[in-house]
């Protein structure tokens, strides 16, 4: 039987295997709680160094607009982000109003009562069709 250790990042990094964040890229898959952990409590994400060579990070899960600004602040450096939005109508409509780029960056957003939410004609519709929160 072979035994195999796994080097970390800086291991890689300082026997010149990796020169720079160029040379690999790791797509992520973890539960928001997992990815936004900061054990060390230093202010930084313990994922740091994994956003700065991801590829794509994938949120498990329905984040609330707060969550998804915190993730995207957090994981600035990574390429892409995919993550879903379930929140408050109000919510959602004022990090629009604002531009904050939350709900924006969302593969798909639900609004209080479950039903997927989509922008058409400067109006929110549910997938029903209905009329929601606010004019554009």
């Amino acid at each position: 039987m072979m035994l195999f250790r796994v080097a970390t990042w800086s291991e890689l990094v300082a026997q010149g295997v990796l020169t720079n964040d160029a040379d690999v890229r790791l797509t992520v898959s973890d539960s928001f709680t997992n990815l936004m952990a900061d054990t060390d409590v230093d202010g930084t994400v313990d994922a740091d160094t994994l956003f700065d060579i991801a590829g794509t990070v994938t949120v498990e899960g329905d984040l609330t607009v707060a969550q998804a600004d915190a993730l995207n602040t957090a994981a600035a450096d990574a390429d892409a982000l995919s993550y879903t939005i379930s929140d408050s109508d109000e919510r959602i409509a004022d990090d629009i109003d604002n531009d904050s780029g939350n709900v924006s960056g969302a593969s798909s957003f639900t609004g209080h009562n479950g039903a997927t939410l989509t922008l058409r004609d400067g109006r929110w519709h549910d997938v029903r069709g209905g009329h929601c929160c606010r004019n554009w």
